[in-house]
């Protein structure tokens, strides 16, 4: 169980490092690739997580779960993301928009309304897990097969696909709408161990790189954009989404056998929601003036302003987290770092 968590966590780091290098300008060829599977594999690893043990039949306990968990902080990061607007436009940071429309964009959640455009993950991953947790519940009080749930899930997201063409939903519920088959694969990934259970390198293996490339020459010329819902083609959307999440999984499980990679990636994924939320809102915008006054205006490399990114919002994340109020905030937890670090010492001490 410790492995596999473990595993997840650096599947997490991972995927939180290409998304920070996403919204740098990195080389367009690398970034169409990585767009083909990056936030496919975040549904992917929430529908890995899921307990259906826990939630299924508590519905309402996993709403409660995840307000604390996702919108606490989504709106404690808007507020603060808006705050530090306000206080930019008052200096000469002039913008043609009008003081209320942040506001409004973040009860939207949708990413051309958000000043920490970032932020729509949340509310999308709030909507897409209540959803998943509703029609799991129907699927298995029917006893559906695997196949007429991947049928259910395939038309959700085809759904969601056309709703997307006509209008975005507030809160990406049309997006929780085409997500939906990319938690219900991770789900069975943990069902059926295939985590545990998988071969780095095996004719498996090579036959989804195949695949994956032959999405990727297919789809060359255009990027993948969940945010914008921009998928393309929705088949080979999905196509790419599950093959490149597969790769990305074989690739942690060769990398596993390092522990200086283990230890860095585990520790990047567990705290990759206040990379999530500072990476652009702080991180990028520190790194500007950094640019600006000890660089004469320099441009740095995408790769610096994505470990960057990186570093400087786990550091800021670390300091909310010593205090249960701003814990509670902006990393949806409701004890401090030291109270759950004290816990942890004495479960260990009991196992030992």
């Amino acid at each position: 169980m410790k492995k596999r968590l473990t595993q997840i966590d650096m599947v997490r780091g991972m995927s939180i490092i290409v998304v920070v290098a996403a919204h740098t300008d990195m080389p367009s060829a690398l970034g169409k690739v990585l767009s083909l599977f990056c936030i496919p594999l975040f549904f992917m690893v929430n529908g890995y997580l899921f307990s259906p043990s826990r939630y299924l039949y508590n519905f309402s306990v996993l709403v409660k779960r995840r307000l604390v968990n996702l919108i606490v902080p989504y709106f404690s990061a808007c507020l603060l993301s808006y705050i530090y607007w306000l206080t930019a436009s008052q200096i000469g940071f002039k913008e043609k928009i009008i003081w209320y429309e942040p506001l409004l964009g973040s009860l939207n959640g949708n990413v051309g309304q958000l000043i920490n455009f970032p932020l729509w993950y949340l509310t999308c991953l709030f909507s897409a897990q209540l959803l998943f947790c509703l029609t799991q519940r129907v699927l298995t009080r029917y006893k559906c097969s695997l196949s007429v749930q991947v049928g259910v899930y395939f038309i959700l997201g085809l759904i969601g696909y056309l709703i997307s063409k006509l209008v975005f939903l507030p809160w990406g519920l049309d997006i929780a709408f085409t997500v939906q088959l990319f938690l219900f694969i991770g789900l069975k990934f943990k069902e059926h161990k295939v985590l545990e259970n998988m071969k780095p390198v095996s004719m498996y293996t090579i036959g989804i790189a195949l695949i994956f490339i032959f999405t990727l020459v297919i789809d060359y010329n255009e990027i993948v954009s969940v945010a914008t819902r921009d998928y393309n083609n929705l088949l080979m959307f999905y196509v790419g989404g599950i093959t490149g999440s597969i790769l990305i999984l074989n690739l942690v499980r060769m990398a596993s056998k390092y522990r200086l990679i283990v230890n860095t990636l585990t520790s990047i994924g567990s705290r990759s929601l206040s990379i999530l939320i500072f990476h652009v809102g702080v991180s990028f915008i520190f790194l500007s003036y950094v640019n600006r006054f000890l660089f004469g205006g320099i441009e740095f490399n995408w790769i610096v302003n994505t470990i960057g990114g990186v570093l400087i919002s786990i550091i800021l994340g670390e300091l909310l987290r010593k205090h249960p109020v701003s814990n509670l905030l902006f990393n949806g937890r409701r004890e401090s770092y030291k109270t759950i670090e004290n816990k942890s010492v004495e479960l260990k001490s009991h196992t030992v």
